[in-house]
């Protein structure tokens, strides 16, 4: 297959490509990118000023579609210039009310959306990250256009699909209650709309659309919908009784909803009530025994609490059962890095997790990175934060990668640079801070090195 791409691939100039059309600036996005001097402020004139994405969004998906493309070991640039030689693009829409751009080489497809800005075409966000697409639905339903609104919808639920899992209330709230090419009434689309912002931590816009909804106007569909839309944006806001109320209201509808479960004593963490989340946790795990949610939740709690000697305990009776997921595993040996040194069991427990993963989760290879850095391995670490920034197609480390560079270079007895890593994670902009954040950690290890 890759000598039939090589053989249709030539040397290609994406800057020369103009951006005077949908599919043109798409592709000119590839050039700037990709441009050897790293200059990005070519690229940021090609975007909406309603995107909330910025260049590494786009990068990454750029790189992972070029990696899927090649599916070979060879130099980015040529890479690049397999893409465009050989990509197929698909254009839909119009200058009214937007575009959708689906870029299709070697089986792989990447959606990107496009919008006409004072006669120019920008670039306004890149699948999977829908939060712009919700708030051009919200702009349409603010203008009376039912159409509009519609075509933004449909596009978003193409992106979005219901989860699939056991549990009836995981998932897209609005995936639940919008379906493509249904007829329908600006009711009903204000309300899938509200539901969109909801999914994509717009919560600020989206709570006064779910604060005006008569629940008793809804059918019970509906109605869970609202409610799971509603703890997604209480969670994001940090309203700690309203989800609560909401968790008891979506326990009530599904008993067995593991996600219900994790609200109410997510809420009951951050109220301090410590005795009400330990009973129900334990009372949870007595009925399942091997419940990982359960033990989150006493995980969190203790961390919440400071008692970061409890964990291992907590932790423990799983590990040694023989019974644990890769996630437990995981949890325990990241966990492990709440208190230096790094027990070696944790080390084992991040090499179950990556075994039994092959190797392909972004999250475990992370981990297990920690954990050898934190336990003076810190070749092995670097080479799998390196495989980690492949993986996921960003050039630059992110706030996780920087933390377990932190790591490495403190391995290595360098902490100057050390410093500098951990001082380039970046304070989260809301939510809780956890302890076992990269941020907190980061700034853990920070004052741990100011105070030798």
């Amino acid at each position: 297959m890759l000598d039939a791409l090589l053989r249709k691939t030539q040397k290609v100039n994406a800057l020369a490509i103009q951006p005077v059309d949908p599919r043109g600036v798409v592709l000119r996005s590839f050039g700037e990118l990709l441009a050897p001097d790293g200059d990005r402020a070519a690229f940021r004139k090609l975007l909406s000023r309603r995107s909330n994405a910025d260049n590494s969004d786009f990068e990454r998906a750029q790189r992972l579609m070029i990696n899927g493309l090649t599916r070979q070991e060879l130099p980015f640039d040529v890479g690049a210039d397999l893409l465009v030689s050989n990509v197929r693009v698909n254009v839909e829409g119009d200058d009214a009310l937007g575009y959708r751009v689906q870029l299709r080489a070697a089986g792989d497809t990447q959606s990107f959306y496009v919008v006409k800005e004072d006669g120019s075409y920008k670039l306004l966000t890149v699948a999977p990250m829908v939060g712009p697409l919700a708030l051009m639905a919200l702009e349409r339903i603010g203008a009376n256009d039912l159409g509009g609104a519609r075509r933004w919808l449909d596009w978003a639920r193409l992106e979005l699909r219901p989860a699939n899992t056991e549990d009836p209330l995981e998932g897209p709230a609005f995936a639940r209650a919008w379906t493509v090419g249904v007829e329908t009434d600006l009711v009903r689309a204000r309300l899938a709309t509200a539901l969109l912002l909801a999914d994509c931590a717009l919560g600020e816009r989206a709570l006064p659309l779910l604060a005006g909804v008569d629940p008793a106007s809804l059918s019970a569909t509906d109605r869970l919908s609202l409610d799971l839309a509603l703890g997604k944006v209480y969670l994001e806001l940090d309203r700690w009784p309203d989800l609560q109320a909401v968790a008891q209201r979506l326990v009530a509808a599904v008993p067995t909803s593991a996600l219900a479960f994790r609200y109410r004593q997510w809420a009951g963490i951050q109220l301090k009530q410590w005795d009400t989340v330990e009973a129900a946790s334990r009372e949870r795990l007595a009925h399942l025994p091997d419940d990982s949610i359960a033990r989150e939740m006493l995980v969190h709690r203790a961390e919440a609490r400071g008692s970061f000697g409890e964990i291992p305990v907590i932790m423990q009776p799983l590990i040694d059962s023989g019974r644990a997921t890769a996630s437990d595993y995981n949890q325990y040996a990241w966990t492990s890095l709440l208190k230096q040194p790094v027990p070696e069991q944790a080390v084992e427990a991040a090499r179950m997790a990556y075994d039994e993963t092959q190797g392909r989760s972004v999250a475990i290879n992370h981990t297990l990175a920690c954990v050898y850095a934190a336990s003076g391995k810190p070749r092995e670490a670097r080479d799998l934060l390196l495989k980690g920034m492949e993986q996921v197609g960003i050039a630059e480390p992110d706030d996780s990668a920087w933390y377990g560079f932190g790591l490495v270079a403190e391995a290595y007895g360098d902490a100057e640079s050390a410093r500098d890593y951990y001082a380039h994670v970046q304070r989260p902009r809301k939510g809780v801070i956890q302890a076992s954040s990269v941020y907190a950690l980061s700034q853990a290890r920070l004052k741990a090195l100011t105070s030798r």
